[in-house]
């Protein structure tokens, strides 16, 4: 049998063996990191194999994971075990606490027309807005290039500061070319991780 737990407080208590086997209401939020822990009997955690239907799944320890729902309703977790697979259904509500949604910018635009020469001299992204008085932390991004409708290109960064291989790329681009920015990941003190929304730029002369 395959345990499942859930649990939805403070990160301290994301390895408390007791909250796994005492969570009933198997409920998460919508649009932010809900800690879970998930564990097999008989089955280690290296060989445990988790997917669901609803956002997405980080794994950060042996057995435990941030799962994060793009959508309010249902979700179904899937885990496989030595070739054995349970569903599990989660009700997705929304947070209990209401966070004004910061924006990511780059030269003051969170997207639109841009001069190649402005946007291959940035150093990073930006993040602003939000609640007032709190800074953000920009975790992760990946940016594409689009030329011509076809993808060209695309690279993940850690951290807000551009890594040598996009600025190496941002010399090359084109007018034309469309610059995606998205998988924005950040966070703030007592704040739980939540996704920016994408912004695009159109490169011109």
């Amino acid at each position: 049998m395959i345990l499942v737990g859930f649990i939805l407080i403070p990160t301290m208590a994301r390895g408390q063996k007791v909250a796994v086997a005492s969570m009933k209401q198997n409920v998460v939020h919508e649009g932010v990191a809900n800690p879970l822990t998930i564990m097999a009997e008989n089955c280690d955690c290296s060989q445990i194999q988790v997917k669901t239907d609803n956002g997405f799944l980080k794994k950060y320890d042996d057995c435990s994971y941030d799962y994060t729902p793009t959508r309010l309703g249902m979700a179904q977790i899937l885990v496989t075990c030595k070739g054995k697979t349970q569903n599990y259904l989660l009700r997705v509500i929304a947070p209990t606490v209401t966070y004004e949604r910061p924006v990511a910018i780059i030269d003051k635009k969170n997207g639109g027309n841009i001069r190649k020469s402005v946007l291959e001299v940035q150093m990073g992204i930006i993040v602003a807005g939000g609640d007032k008085g709190v800074k953000y932390k920009l975790h992760q991004f990946t940016m594409a290039v689009m030329r011509d409708n076809r993808m060209i290109w695309s690279k993940s960064n850690d951290g807000p500061v551009f890594n040598e291989d996009i600025v190496r790329f941002l010399t090359t681009l084109k007018p034309g070319d469309r610059v995606v920015f998205f998988n924005m990941e950040c966070s703030a003190p007592k704040i739980p991780v939540m996704q920016l929304a994408p912004m695009e730029f159109n490169v011109i002369y």
